[in-house]
């Protein structure tokens, strides 16, 4: 019989709002077990289903819009509590609107909310995402304690045109600033290419801003944008500070790339992570 050993926190509960994907590591598939790894609730409200990702030639998809508002009313209808809200991709910016209903309902609650404005990456937007879509957004992140936007997306939301490397503390801090404006408090911008290495650059209205690095591993793969949102969320729910909740997360990122690389695991199959969920738990 194994016994359970006494915990480092109270039982925390997380919704999570994200598509999920059934082949190819991304979304909904990896956020779950790594926010479950670092010892809290992952309760979905699942926005989509693929088949795999958008990233093979073809996909099968089922949205699930006419389904958010009855499944949300129901966990209305019953109280159910929770500690935060960690928004991943939506599907229109009729998702956002339920979103926004239900983010009112858990604002009662003190809840953390973070947004993870999943729009585009290497200064393009996704082509399943629209300008009226992202026009939404910016709207939408108002109710946000903290954004995690890449570049591009912190480009976009913010009107400032992109480039490439490199970006210097001050340009990186007047887009965060603008950002702070539109009503998150704390904003972390990630996968900041400089050279061989990635930067994140974390800005807290209370508190200043920092920037975090690490190596460059491979190209880039699906899936780390939401393990990223999902370690960090889930240690600031811990009392984690934001800087190093940002620099967990990043290391564990570098690891199962690393990891990734070393196995030839094909790039749209996303990181090998399931063996190094181990870091996690042990926090």
């Amino acid at each position: 019989m194994i016994e359970h050993t006494a915990l480092k926190h109270k039982p925390l509960k997380l919704a999570v709002v994200n598509d999920m994907a059934g082949y190819g590591r991304c979304s909904m598939a990896v956020a779950l077990p790594v926010i479950s790894a670092c010892g809290v609730q992952a309760c979905p409200i699942p926005t989509s289903i693929y088949s795999n990702h958008t990233g093979y030639p073809e996909h099968f998809v089922t949205d699930l819009t006419k389904t958010l508002t009855p499944y949300l009313n129901i966990w209305k209808k019953q109280a159910f509590s929770f500690d935060g809200l960690l928004c991943g991709f939506l599907n229109s910016h009729i998702q956002m609107d339920v979103i926004s209903d239900f983010i009112s309902y858990l604002e009662k609650q003190n809840s953390l909310i973070v947004i993870d404005p999943v729009m585009g990456d290497h200064g393009k937007l996704y082509r399943m995402v629209s300008k009226d879509y992202s026009d939404h957004m910016k709207r939408f992140i108002r109710h946000a304690t903290l954004l995690t936007p890449n570049l591009t997306e912190a480009c976009l939301l913010t009107d400032t045109v992109y480039k490439e490397s490199p970006w210097s503390e001050q340009e990186l801090c007047a887009i965060a600033e603008k950002l702070n404006r539109m009503g998150p408090e704390n904003i972390v911008i990630t996968g900041i290419e400089n050279q061989d290495k990635l930067v994140n650059f974390i800005y807290e209205a209370n508190s200043g801003h920092c920037l975090h690095q690490v190596t460059q591993i491979g190209n880039g793969r699906h899936g780390t944008g939401d393990i990223f949102s999902g370690i960090v969320t889930s240690l600031i729910l811990r009392n984690f500070a934001l800087k190093d909740a940002v620099k967990i997360a990043s290391d564990f990122i570098v690891t199962i790339l690393e990891a990734s690389e070393s196995y030839q695991i094909p790039s749209a199959e996303g990181v090998l992570f399931e063996p190094y969920l181990g870091m996690l738990t042990g926090l």
